[in-house]
């Protein structure tokens, strides 16, 4: 539910997340200039508390993404991205996050030392 700011003359966007143990809790962004971009930031945040782990972890990774746009430095971000992007998407990305093992994780991590360890040779 969007709704204009009577004192700022703002939008600001309203929606409810669950949180881990299942409580729902209102949350909202204010500052928007429209209500049309009130509306659109609402229908993103729902549109991603409903995702579940059954997404693959490329997909999941761009969702991360967007959603620490606004706490992280632009420098961390893309350092962030650039190691997901270079050891971490090519071993997993195409798979689902549910569906990742332990024992995947640590070949994927024993590949990548690996990997290191020959281009320093």
């Amino acid at each position: 539910m969007a709704y204009k700011e009577k004192d700022t003359k703002k939008w600001t966007a309203q929606w409810f997340e669950t949180d881990v143990k299942g409580e729902k809790k209102k949350r909202r962004k204010r500052g928007f200039e429209t209500k049309r971009e009130a509306l659109e930031y609402e229908c993103q945040k729902k549109l991603n508390n409903n995702r579940n782990m059954n997404m693959k972890l490329s997909d999941f990774v761009d969702i991360y993404f967007d959603d620490k746009q606004n706490e992280l430095k632009q420098r961390t971000i893309k350092n962030k991205r650039y190691m997901m992007e270079q050891h971490i998407i090519p071993y997993f990305g195409s798979q689902k996050i549910n569906e990742i093992t332990a024992s995947q994780i640590i070949n994927g991590r024993m590949k990548c030392r690996q990997k290191d360890f020959q281009r320093h040779i």
